[in-house]
């Protein structure tokens, strides 16, 4: 049998190698939003908050947190070269395994089969260093969860990490806005369920709170609204998230985002070609209505931003003045609740396939359809089939395993599940997109390699190698 400990050190060196290629094949792809952010930490740079920073006309910006335009904008301090930032990523990912492996160590108490497991799935979920390669704020996201994770599972709970928790979580609620509600479950966990570590989850908590206000402030300064979110893309995104499945195949909207509509071979919702082509001269009419309603509130001396917007646009997506943009939300979100109540049983299915959806990679038929080779098949094929079975199955596995032992099951594993469900449910609104996830996959993989500590054959033969 071979030697645990050699086989763990080869495992390390095959992750170095995976991470490498996976760092590649991100840097040679292109995220769809990066200009948006450079251009942000650019206007950060002279003062603006906002991607239309060099309008005479200045536009706050409205739809993202500054989180990720603030590190680029770090980063850009000391180079101006997108691949020394997507080389920094690189290196925060490999921060992020160290800290997942140790969080692992610790609650395993340093299981030699589990970290094996880890290393080995880890190695194959090329997912998650992809995004190093990118400019993206998935990075640095994935790395401050791994991190609040390491603190919420393995740290005391006294004042100190209390206060490190609540930081970290602030920070991360800056690259993600998704996260704001997670502290807030944890506070309901662990004082009304497990009745533990009260003053410890207080104060994380109240820490947490404090750091939603510089945001919230801003807000009000320049929208007139005090919200710790971005006043834009709640209502948007969950409009589309409605919409997208009833839309032509290959639809590409332009009224705000140029979404597009992409046929998943793993949808098993559908619609024939009538039917869409119905949607969409509904969805187009409920738009342009919109659109018309609003005009009254663009003012004459913003009808030439708006045109340069529109005509001369880099690649971001153009914003409105701060009334037209609540506005904007308010109806998308009345039209929302309109179709909702029209549709429940078509929402609600939507929803739950939604929510399982996010955990793994799509299969995109077109794109599989016109594949050029066998090499573009397998990075296509790839994401999906090691997201599918050790993300999406993997955190069915941790469900089903924590509802069989759920008496004698660690508190870690329990926080663990929760995180990992979390995201899930707090993306069910939206279009699905695998991505939503990426930053809670290591917590499904530590939960895995727990689990195979308890199959008999793998604990057998770890007992043999040991004896």
């Amino acid at each position: 049998m071979p030697n645990p400990y050699q086989t763990k050190n080869a495992l390390i060196v095959l992750n170095i190698f995976s991470a490498m290629v996976a760092f590649y094949l991100g840097n040679s792809s292109e995220f769809p939003d990066w200009l948006t952010y450079w251009y942000m930490s650019e206007g950060l740079e002279t003062g603006k908050f906002s991607s239309w920073f060099f309008l005479e006309s200045y536009y706050p910006e409205t739809i993202r947190t500054p989180g990720y335009p603030l590190f680029l904008l770090i980063l850009r301090s000391i180079s101006d070269s997108q691949l020394f930032i997507k080389v920094v990523q690189l290196l925060l990912y490999f921060a992020t395994l160290l800290i997942a492996y140790k969080t692992l160590d610790k609650l395993s108490d340093s299981n030699i089969l589990a970290l094996c497991v880890f290393l080995f799935l880890t190695a194959l979920n090329i997912q998650i260093p992809y995004y190093s390669g990118l400019i993206s704020s998935e990075s640095p996201s994935i790395f401050l969860t791994a991190l609040f994770t390491y603190f919420i599972t393995t740290k005391e709970k006294n004042l100190r990490n209390a206060i490190y928790l609540g930081l970290i979580g602030g920070l991360l609620f800056l690259m993600r806005p998704a996260f704001m509600l997670l502290p807030f479950c944890l506070l309901i966990y662990f004082i009304f369920i497990k009745r533990t570590a009260g003053k410890f989850i207080l104060i994380h908590t109240l820490i947490f709170s404090f750091t939603l206000i510089p945001f919230s402030l801003w807000n009000l300064e320049n929208h007139g609204v005090f919200k710790p979110t971005p006043i834009e893309g709640a209502a948007s995104i969950a409009h589309m998230g409605y919409w997208n499945f009833k839309l032509p195949i290959n639809y590409r909207e332009d009224f705000q985002y140029n979404a597009a509509v992409i046929k998943d071979a793993t949808n098993p919702i559908s619609f024939s070609e009538e039917e869409r082509v119905k949607y969409k001269e509904k969805y187009e009419r409920d738009w342009l209505g919109l659109i018309n309603s609003l005009q009254t509130h663009i003012k004459t001396d913003e009808v030439v931003a708006m045109k340069e917007m529109q005509l001369n646009n880099p690649g971001i997506f153009p914003i409105y003045n701060s009334k037209y943009t609540l506005l904007r939300e308010q109806y998308l979100a009345d039209l929302l609740v309109k179709e909702i109540k029209e549709n429940p049983i078509y929402y609600l299915k939507t929803r739950i396939y939604t929510f399982f959806r996010v955990y793994y990679s799509g299969l995109n038929v077109k794109a599989l359809k016109e594949s050029p080779s066998l090499i573009v098949i397998f990075k296509s094929v790839y994401p999906f089939l090691i997201t599918f079975f050790s993300i999406f199955i993997g955190l069915l596995i941790a469900l089903i395993y924590y509802l069989k032992n759920r008496k004698k099951i660690d508190e870690s594993f329990e926080i663990l599940l929760m995180i990992s469900l979390y995201y899930g449910a707090v993306s069910m609104p939206f279009a699905a997109q695998g991505r939503y996830t990426v930053p809670i996959h290591f917590c499904i993989l530590i939960m895995l390699s727990i689990m195979s500590t308890k199959i008999p054959m793998l604990k057998r033969a770890e007992d043999e190698t040991s004896t």
